[in-house]
């Protein structure tokens, strides 16, 4: 019983997150819902629809393009799981949105475990009626002062 409960906290929190993003539409709460899920069960028949076929994705470790990073993900080199979005905030300019905020998970890349939250700036674009993403750029949230 103590489980089911410690599970509905973790789900409150995570749609109080989202819910707390008075700047998201609806619609980009779900794309990114569907982005974590589909990148953490590494379900790259999904991922495969939200990267674009140009998409860069910028991080630390450098500059991965679709193929190179759902490689990654296919071979179980990039894992994650508990993905947290936060501080979404979405502008929209037609058929383009920028999307910036903070995501935390549980992550393994390439052996190395983390749980740094990342601040991400995402460009999307809306195609043949869906939204895709065309840039993502992430950096490591700076720990606070002592």
């Amino acid at each position: 019983m103590k489980t089911f409960y410690i599970s509905i906290l973790v789900i409150c929190s995570m749609l109080a997150s989202f819910a707390a993003d008075s700047n998201a539409p609806r619609e980009f709460v779900n794309l990114y819902k569907k982005w974590d899920s589909a990148l953490c069960a590494a379900d790259l028949a999904a991922l495969d629809q939200i990267y674009a076929s140009e998409v860069k994705l910028t991080s630390t470790e450098g500059v991965d393009t679709k193929e190179s990073w759902l490689k990654m993900v296919k071979s179980g080199e990039y894992k994650c799981s508990n993905p947290v979005t936060s501080e979404l905030d979405v502008k929209t300019y037609g058929d383009f949105a920028v999307c910036t905020g903070i995501w935390k998970a549980s992550e393994i890349f390439k052996g190395e475990k983390s749980e740094d939250p990342m601040r991400f700036t995402d460009i999307w674009m809306k195609r043949d009626g869906r939204w895709q993403v065309i840039a993502s750029h992430v950096s490591l949230v700076k720990p606070a002062a002592k």
